[in-house]
């Protein structure tokens, strides 16, 4: 049986506001509070990974099957509902306030959005991510959603065919899948940065990362809590938040210190540390405290896979 850890969804809440800040850009003294902010993501890509691989892991392990029809139900009932309320929420702002090309753009965003393509949408129709006129669309957000849910389609029946027909190569096999991401992420920001923020291919490392730590687990059970490495995991979550501007060249190499970072903090962080109990604390960790759980396609920690 799951036992329910809320340092990870302390670390889930970190990463929310951090993405809300980053879009409010605050200011104090001429600087932008977490000009970094937008790591947030990369940090819930790895926590999806690892609770969603821990799941699936699980059960086929118990089982020799994947429940598909339950899996998918389960991700709909934990996505459609607050995704259905912020398109409603805006329809009425949209009808009122855009110009027709605008209103036009939104419709096409909400299509995408339900479709879970909206990465690809906006690869096509948007400017720089960040950008004053990209941070306007009201969908912009569900890029990530949609990346999400493309490897929740896709990664459940690779992993089936994996465990059950190259068991004995299930390790080497995502760890070169994550290699092989991670390589095409680091050339192809430099010739197409739009393609390797949007892109599923380029951000399954980080998914992946998840992964690994998921399977490490199920084979050896989890490792102690160590103070020193969730303290440093946390340090290089929050520091990344923090020293990361819009200049950073990003998704790359840099986005491995907050990927090994969140590792670091799901692998080693309890309520027996520091890092653990500040996590844990309330509100961090009060579940249902998001106002706004479609920012990053988020799932909890809990037992069921939330």
């Amino acid at each position: 049986m799951k036992v329910y850890r809320p340092e990870i969804d302390g670390l889930r809440a970190i990463s929310v506001m951090a993405v809300i800040l980053y879009h409010a850009e605050f200011t104090v003294a001429g600087h932008t509070l977490l000009s970094g902010g937008y790591i947030g993501v990369d940090v819930f890509f790895v926590i999806s990974g690892f609770l969603i691989s821990q799941i699936l892991l699980t059960e086929i392990e118990a089982t020799g099957r994947i429940d598909f029809l339950k899996f998918y139900a389960r991700r709909a009932r934990r996505i459609l509902p607050a995704l259905f309320a912020v398109i409603f929420a805006t329809m009425p702002f949209a009808y009122y306030f855009l110009l027709p090309l605008e209103l036009t753009d939104y419709a096409n965003s909400v299509g995408s959005s339900l479709l879970f393509g909206s990465n690809i949408y906006f690869y096509f129709t948007a400017a720089q991510y960040g950008e004053p006129n990209t941070l306007l669309k009201p969908f912009l957000h569900t890029w990530s959603l949609s990346v999400e849910e493309q490897f929740y389609i896709a990664f459940p029946v690779l992993l089936l065919i994996l465990r059950r027909y190259l068991k004995s190569n299930f390790l080497p096999c995502v760890l070169v899948a994550a290699a092989l991401s991670f390589v095409f992420c680091f050339v192809t920001v430099r010739h197409d940065p739009q393609q390797a923020f949007y892109s599923p291919l380029t951000r399954a490392w980080e998914l992946l990362a998840g992964t690994l730590l998921a399977y490490y687990e199920l084979r050896r059970g989890r490792p102690r809590p160590q103070p020193l490495l969730a303290a440093a995991g946390l340090i290089l979550v929050l520091g990344s938040l923090i020293l990361f501007g819009k200049d950073t060249v990003h998704p790359g190499r840099v986005t491995v210190i907050p990927v090994v970072g969140t590792c670091l903090v799901l692998a080693f962080a309890s309520r027996e540390n520091a890092a653990g109990r500040l996590l844990a604390s309330r509100p961090a960790a009060s579940p249902g405290w998001c106002p706004t759980p479609c920012i990053c396609g988020i799932i909890r920690s809990s037992p069921s896979g939330g």
